[in-house]
């Protein structure tokens, strides 16, 4: 069957390879080495700009001695959107500690106060939202629509965990 209507042919007289002109300027070409140079000379000019994550320990957050470091891309452009600490040997200790010395009062925490604890997280998520959404798009790759969901389904939890409290009373949680 023939199309109903002639499909265009490409005028081939504007695609013809490429002569030798042997009075064309040449481009210098950089060797593989000064190219290597520069592309790790420009990586670690951008490495100078990209911020440090701050590890949490004990209520605080405290920069990291470690000397080795985490790059966190952004998987949608492939940038470097932040550098995480693999924290020390000292620096984990401090956090199990923090949080071994943390558990007995928090276990002794009143159910009614535990949840006032998570109404004012629930408070500080909505206060938030788009600051939350915007950082889980740039370290996901998300939209920001899809990083709202995500904000949305956190919430619920937080929700979630503070009408628990009524249902609780009575009883002994650990």
């Amino acid at each position: 069957p023939t199309p109903l209507c002639p499909l265009p042919q490409f005028p081939h007289h504007l695609h013809r390879p490429r002569q030798h002109n042997p009075t064309r300027k040449k481009t210098t070409m950089l060797s593989s080495t000064l190219r290597r140079q520069i592309r790790r000379a420009v990586h670690l000019q951008a490495r100078r700009s990209i911020t440090t994550t701050k590890l949490f320990i004990n209520g605080e957050f405290v920069e990291s001695e470690s000397k080795k470091w985490i790059d966190v891309y952004n998987p949608a452009t492939q940038e470097v959107v932040t550098r995480v600490p693999e924290a020390t040997q000292g620096e984990m200790e401090a956090a199990v500690q923090a949080a071994q010395n943390a558990f007995t009062p928090w276990s002794e925490t009143s159910v009614t106060v535990r949840q006032r604890v998570m109404l004012n997280l629930q408070r500080l998520i909505r206060e938030n939202e788009e600051e939350l959404a915007k950082s889980i798009a740039l370290e996901n790759g998300k939209t920001f629509a899809d990083a709202k969901g995500d904000v949305f389904r956190g919430l619920e939890v937080v929700e979630s965990a503070a009408n628990l409290a009524p249902a609780m009373m009575g009883k002994t949680m650990q």
